[in-house]
């Protein structure tokens, strides 16, 4: 009886090609993720996950806040939030320090353009102010800094002693020997005071009409009364409507927890090779399936952050996708 060759039935053939349905796990082949690929991943989960925890802590306050509705709100792991945070207290502190960095930065600028410590301190105040009243998930951090643990009110109070050494300054302009050391925290606790309660209870007014008194109640120690006057009538400038329609939101703000890392490579490899393919994006980022890719660039367009740039459309017609402006502000966020 002769030896039976090797089978060839149509079962078999598939599985000596390689043919026939694909699995999952085969579907989707992604190029070995480089060093600073993995760097990059690293960075836009920690921006996902901070954004989340600023979001958790201004509907729930820090009281509340857990690691479950973080990872839950950024669409990520308990894992993935271990691997960067130690606990809850470590990632509220984080999003303390951005918050602070964020606020600080924009009234430093403001300050520098100004000659005098009185019109440094009115434009860091007034800056700060509109940043809170603009981005109230950022003034609830602020706020809920008081409730953290013991590392965060550490890090408060360093916040705290900066801001008085700032109001300090005007101890050179003072007469004499100026007002007691202690005065400069003092009127920095209660200017956080007062703006504390005007979070709470926002029908009162807006945190911009306190620049006045606020700046009357700092200034008297140092200049006196008749310069104290003088910032409590000085008006608050107003922001131009124009400027204010052109304001755009934070590169990451509603969006953060929906990125992910495929969708990340995906987007630079758009804004690196504008008018590409489908095809040509699949192929950059190491996918081949073409259902796949374009339900990304699919997602990735209905976010607003890259376009498609076509002449035309219809049967045939090769989708020529490109970077969107605010997807060139997450890409520069994120450093993609």
């Amino acid at each position: 009886m002769a030896a039976r060759g090797p089978e060839t039935t149509p079962r078999a053939r598939r599985a000596a090609t390689g043919g026939g349905r694909r699995s999952p796990s085969r579907a989707v082949r992604l190029i070995p993720a480089t060093g600073e690929e993995t760097r990059t991943s690293t960075e836009a989960q920690r921006a996902r996950l901070l954004g989340a925890t600023v979001h958790s802590v201004a509907e729930l306050g820090y009281a509340k806040l857990s690691v479950a509705d973080v990872v839950a709100r950024a669409g990520a792991s308990r894992e993935t939030f271990y691997q960067i945070f130690a606990n809850r207290e470590e990632a509220f502190l984080e999003a303390l320090n951005d918050t602070v960095a964020r606020a600080g930065a924009r009234a430093g600028a403001a300050a520098a353009e100004q000659q005098t410590w009185e019109g440094r301190l009115r434009a860091g105040l007034e800056t700060v102010l509109r940043t809170l009243e603009e981005e109230p998930a950022l003034a609830r951090v602020l706020a809920e800094s008081q409730r953290g643990g013991p590392r965060v009110l550490k890090r408060r109070t360093e916040i705290l002693d900066e801001l008085a050494r700032i109001v300090d300054g005007g101890r050179e302009l003072a007469r004499d020997d100026g007002p007691p050391p202690l005065t400069a925290h003092s009127l920095v606790a209660g200017a956080v005071s007062v703006v504390h309660e005007r979070l709470l209870t926002p029908a009162a007014g807006s945190l911009t009409e306190l620049v006045g008194p606020l700046m009357s109640m700092i200034v008297f120690p140092y200049r006196g009364p008749a310069a104290a006057t003088a910032e409590l009538e000085r008006p608050v400038k107003r922001r131009r409507r124009k400027a204010r329609a052109q304001r755009r939101p934070a590169p990451l703000e509603g969006i953060e927890s929906r990125l992910t890392y495929l969708m990340m490579r995906v987007l630079g490899f758009v804004a690196e090779h504008p008018g590409a393919s489908n095809r040509e994006v699949g192929d950059g980022v190491g996918i081949v399936d073409g259902g796949q890719i374009s339900k990304l660039l699919a997602r990735l367009s209905s976010l607003g952050l890259i376009e498609n740039a076509a002449q035309g459309s219809g049967r045939g017609v090769p989708n020529a996708w490109r970077i969107a402006p605010r997807g060139d502000q997450i890409r520069h966020t994120l450093q993609l």
